[in-house]
């Protein structure tokens, strides 16, 4: 084997190449020969078979062409050859797989091979680019690349054996044989991949299917069934007895269809009948003889069909078998069925004596192009009364079946409305129950009603009573308030006229005043000496001087870096910072450094709580005189969800619990919990005010030198 698999590679390179490429075309071109070869039933179409057959030619004598090139010296071209080589086979491997397997592509079936056959060419070209980067030196054979290609092929053989074994039609050993020897070649190229650049085996195999074609071609050309078919024969035996066995009308007009098909040996065979809605007529129950299905129900209108409406409704048969006969008929007929062509036609209309035509059969040959005959228009005239009865007693018994689908109907709904009554009576039932309960709940509930009412009726009366006696003390206070009005006129009158008498005073010290300089001649000279003895005191005294504005003292520094720094941290959020530190008392260090952690982390909790782009406003200053112990206000303003009432209620508490969890519109939890801690340290206190998706104020009272320990008052 081995040294069979190393002389085969010789057989590619000119001359010898003309022997192998030789067999190859002879045999593609005998079968393309058998298929044009007439039957005695008429040119048999093929088509499927035909274009695999046309595309092995082409690729072969492609090859050939190639090899003739790399003969004449063509650098480069043998170093793709290989590629080349396994593009082409596996394309013409699709073909033959589909050509084999159906006689005929239907619209939607040769979209398959075309686009596998693209597929292969775009893998064939990426292949030749990415081995162009290859080095030289290595070899195609045994390579990733020739794997691949095997393995392809050997996966689409495999499918093309499994539907050919499995196929039902006549002539399946030579299908069988053809893609079984390709699958071999292949399977030995793998196994044997050292026996040259090409696939030695796969040419072996080529070598040895290609012959078989011609016989593939030659029983391809014979319909797959003879016409002789006698009525006693199995299969139709079998076929009309089940027209007997079935009862649903769609059964019943398949099972007609299906055994007039194996009757007249008709590749499609269907009944036509006007559609009651619509002006077109309902093609159903359509039967595939060749793949053994049925074709989904189609309309042909009236307007595309003139002469089929015409035979139909004047009850005349018709048979037109060349494609020159109904060509825009046929063609329209194919795009509803969805066949690329027609072949041979007859039209055979049925109808009770003196009644007119209700149903066609219309039986086309589009695979096997069989020429009809008056044989068979003959055959369907002894048939046609008991078409009509078969076609009559379906319509009965879709007639009874509906009857009895009604009856169904009609004894479900009762049923159903049965059961609904019943449910409707239990549902009743437990609503009356349940009526009953809320009742006695709803007296019970006035009872205990009206003894609130009474209580706080008593309540009320108490209250009036109070009311009644403030009402008294108010009356008695506003007598009193009266009596001080007056007493505030009559002050207000004396105040006017004590200001008056001052004012007079003061007229008359002026005057004096005046009168005391003129008498003395003093009066430049003395404003002189004042002058100088103000500037001297001026001189004298720095305190009198203007006191430029000091600069920030060693906490307010303290305070606001802490600030800047907690800001830095939270620079993504672009939240903005407007701090205000008023001037603060002396503080000590350690009371600086509490205030600094609880300013810090104040800040730090309304950052976290603050949305992208908002504001923390922070405000520091002293509260009353100073004194041994002065005490600071903290206010520390941000935007965001707010916290609700009730979370308000419950913040002392979680904030005095180290484990608790967080709380909807606080941003750092623990931060607030340290801040809170430390003021209860000092002894100050703290306050919330916050509405939900508003602003959120947290003011804290500082007290320095306060013992630490001691307890504070937590408020809202």
């Amino acid at each position: 084997m081995k040294a069979l698999l190393d002389i085969l590679p010789f057989l590619t390179v000119i001359p010898y190449a003309l022997l192998y490429f030789l067999i190859l075309l002879s045999a593609s071109m005998l079968a393309l020969l058998a298929l044009r070869k007439p039957s005695p039933y008429g040119y048999q179409a093929a088509p499927a078979l035909r274009a695999a057959l046309f595309v092995v030619f082409t690729a072969q004598l492609l090859l050939l062409t190639l090899s003739l090139l790399i003969f004449q010296g063509i650098s480069g071209l043998d170093r793709y050859y290989p590629l080349i080589f396994h593009t082409l086979t596996l394309i013409t491997l699709i073909w033959l797989t589909a050509g084999l397997h159906c006689d005929r592509f239907k619209s939607r079936q040769v979209r398959l091979p075309v686009f596998l056959s693209a597929l292969a060419l775009l893998a064939g070209t990426l292949s030749v680019l990415a081995w162009s980067t290859w080095p030289p030196e290595k070899p195609f054979s045994g390579s990733a690349f020739s794997l691949a290609w095997s393995g392809a092929a050997l996966l689409l053989l495999l499918v093309g054996l499994m539907l050919a074994l499995r196929s039902k039609r006549p002539h399946k050993l030579e299908r069988v044989l053809i893609l079984l020897i390709a699958a071999l070649g292949y399977l030995l190229y793998v196994l044997y991949p050292e026996g040259g650049e090409l696939p030695a085996g796969v040419m072996l195999s080529q070598l040895l299917y290609y012959p078989l074609l011609i016989s593939a071609a030659w029983q391809s050309r014979h319909p797959e069934q003879s016409r002789n078919v006698s009525a006693s024969s199995p299969q139709m035996a079998a076929a009309f007895l089940d027209l007997g066995l079935l009862e649903r009308v769609s059964e019943i007009r398949a099972a007609l269809t299906h055994a007039l098909s194996l009757y007249l040996m008709g590749d499609l065979v269907g009944i036509m009948e006007k559609d009651p809605q619509t002006p077109a007529f309902n093609v159903s129950n359509v039967y595939d003889l060749i793949s053994e299905s049925f074709l989904p129900t189609f309309q042909l209108p009236f307007k595309q069909v003139p002469k089929l409406r015409r035979h139909f409704e004047d009850l005349l048969p018709l048979i037109a078998n060349t494609d020159e006969q109904l060509s825009g008929e046929k063609q329209v007929i194919m795009q509803a069925s969805g066949y690329n062509a027609a072949g041979s036609l007859m039209l055979y209309p049925l109808s009770s004596a003196g009644q007119a035509a209700r149903y066609a059969l219309l039986c086309v040959n589009p695979y096997t192009n069989r020429l009809w005959t008056e044989n068979d228009l003959e055959a369907l005239r002894m048939l046609s009364g008991k078409l009509n009865q078969v076609l009559d007693r379906a319509a009965l018994v879709e007639a009874g079946s509906a009857l009895k689908d009604e009856s169904r109907y009609l004894n479900n709904q009762k049923e159903r409305e049965k059961s609904d009554l019943a449910s409707a009576l239990s549902e009743s039932r437990a609503e009356i129950s349940a009526l009953r309960a809320q009742r006695a709940g709803e007296q019970a509930a006035q009872a205990a009603e009206l003894r609130v009412c009474q209580e706080r009726q008593k309540y009320l009366e108490a209250q009036l009573d109070h009311l009644n006696e403030n009402l008294q003390a108010q009356t008695e206070a506003l007598t009193e308030l009266d009596a001080l009005r007056q007493q505030k006129v009559a002050l207000e009158q004396a105040l006017e006229q004590n200001e008056q008498r001052a004012n007079t005073l003061r007229q008359e010290l002026a005057h004096s005043h005046a009168l005391l300089a003129d008498l003395l001649g003093k009066t430049e000279s003395s404003t002189n000496l004042q002058d100088n003895t103000s500037s001297a005191q001026s001189d004298s005294n720095p305190s009198s001087r203007a006191i430029p504005q000091s600069p920030l003292s060693q906490a307010q520094e303290a305070l606001q870096s802490s600030l800047d720094e907690t800001a830095a941290t939270f620079y993504a959020k672009r939240v903005a910072l407007n701090a205000s530190i008023d001037k603060l008392p002396d503080l000590g260090q350690p009371d600086l450094s509490r205030l600094q952690k609880i300013l810090e982390s104040l800040t730090i909790n309304a950052f976290a709580a603050s949305p992208l782009d908002g504001e923390v406003v922070v405000e520091v200053r002293p509260v009353g005189a100073e004194s041994k112990s002065p005490a600071l206000e903290i206010l520390c303003t941000h935007a965001g969800v707010g916290i609700t009432p009730d979370d308000q209620k419950r913040l002392p508490e979680l904030l005095s619990d180290p484990e608790s969890a967080a709380l909807n519109g606080v941003g750092d939890f623990a931060a607030l919990r340290e801040a809170a801690g430390l003021l209860r340290a000092c002894g100050g206190h703290w306050w919330l005010k916050s509405e939900p998706g508003s602003q959120t104020t947290w003011r804290a009272l500082f007290l320095s030198g306060a013992n630490p320990g001691s307890e504070s008052s937590e408020h809202e």
